[in-house]
């Protein structure tokens, strides 16, 4: 009894077992259903350093004394060149560095990977502009040869540093002859601005009227503004040379005055005033000198004098901040508005000078009589 009911089971679980154990076993390959990944980039290696040699002239010779200017190319012969970019380093990322101050921007115009050469254009931009002007503040840029600087040119990455150079070689922002032409225009338009202020009524208050502050004012910043501007075209030659937007509110400064006070001249009754008792008594004061001109003359020749320091040391215009533009102004406003009590100062003056000879009346016409008649 106990064999048959074995021999039941036997019969009745073999089947299952089998059919369980065939599918795994005819169970066909999965088949890959996700895309083979793209292999990562190769990253750029640093292990070979850049070394700039030298400075290659107009013969493509290594030089040593080699001049270069602004606006002009200049061109490095940097070893290891071909093996660095042969480690997937583009030699297109590569920025100029001149004593170790970098240039923004400012990359290779030419690449020549057989000769390890490469080519920069040197041009002053928005983005370099602060590393020209703390380069030519460095140094003394007034030589025997011009305004120029000694300089070590090197490369390297925007975020890295320079690399190591042997090159050495004479940066020129302006020559001798230009130098000599930029000031001879200075000498000329000064000369002619001279002359016509004593022969016209360039800067006075009517033909010969007393010199007028407010017109001065706005010669000289007209004078300075035109000769700056020269200097830096002739020193780059391009015509978008940055004139800061505070320049164009110092000047607006000084027209606006010159305007302001010829209306207060008309609203006073539209005289010259006295007679000019020379230059310097008549933006004064006169005999009695005025504090508030004096305070505008103060700021004025302040001015001036950071005006033309920063254009001769750094080559550039100045960017005035606000706060010196409002002291400017709060200077000139107090001028046009001292100038009524001037005015009228001045008309009581004349009236006590020259009083008018008193006016007789006409005599009144006389009526002819008839004659008298015969007697009777």
């Amino acid at each position: 009894m106990a064999s048959a009911v074995s021999a039941a089971l036997a019969v009745w679980l073999v089947p299952g077992i089998a059919a369980q154990a065939v599918p795994a076993q005819q169970a066909p390959p999965t088949q890959q259903t996700t895309a083979q990944q793209p292999a990562p980039p190769p990253q750029p290696r640093t292990d070979v350093k850049l070394v700039v040699e030298c400075v290659l002239d107009e013969h493509d010779n290594c030089s040593t004394t080699a001049t270069i200017k602004l606006r002009h190319e200049l061109t490095l012969r940097v070893s290891n060149l071909a093996e660095w970019t042969a480690q997937h380093n583009s030699p297109w990322d590569l920025i100029l560095y001149l004593n170790g101050q970098p240039f923004p921007g400012l990359h290779p115009i030419s690449i020549d990977s057989q000769k390890n050469e490469l080519t920069f254009r040197l041009k002053r931009t928005s983005e370099t502009a602060a590393t020209w002007n703390d380069l030519m503040t460095r140094q003394n840029n007034w030589k025997l040869k011009g305004i120029l600087q000694e300089v070590q040119p090197s490369v390297g990455l925007t975020a890295g540093t320079a690399s190591q150079t042997k090159a050495t070689c004479e940066l020129v922002f302006l020559s001798w002859v230009w130098v000599l032409v930029c000031f001879g225009f200075a000498l000329c338009t000064l000369v002619a601005l001279l002359v016509l202020s004593r022969r016209t009524a360039l800067l006075r208050n009517g033909a010969d009227g007393p010199f007028s502050l407010a017109r001065t004012q706005m010669a000289i910043w007209t004078w300075l503004i035109i000769n700056s501007y020269f200097a830096l075209y002739v020193m780059t030659w391009d015509p978008g040379v940055d004139i800061p937007v505070s320049v164009l509110g110092l000047l607006g400064i000084s027209t606006g005055t010159s305007l302001a006070a010829g209306l207060v001249d008309q609203a006073s009754g539209g005289t010259q005033g006295p007679a000019s008792k020379g230059f310097w008594k008549d933006i004064t004061g006169g005999d009695s000198i005025s504090l508030h001109r004096m305070q505008l003359i103060a700021w004025t020749v302040v001015l001036v004098f950071v005006f033309v320091v920063q254009v001769v040391t750094k080559l550039t215009i100045p960017d005035f901040n606000p706060t010196l533009l409002g002291l400017l102004g709060l200077s000139a406003g107090t001028y046009v508005g001292f100038k009524f009590p001037e005015n009228q100062k001045s008309s009581m003056v004349q009236t006590f000078t020259n009083p008018q000879p008193p006016t007789t009346p006409p005599p009144s016409p006389t009526i002819p009589t008839a004659p008298p008649g015969p007697r009777v």
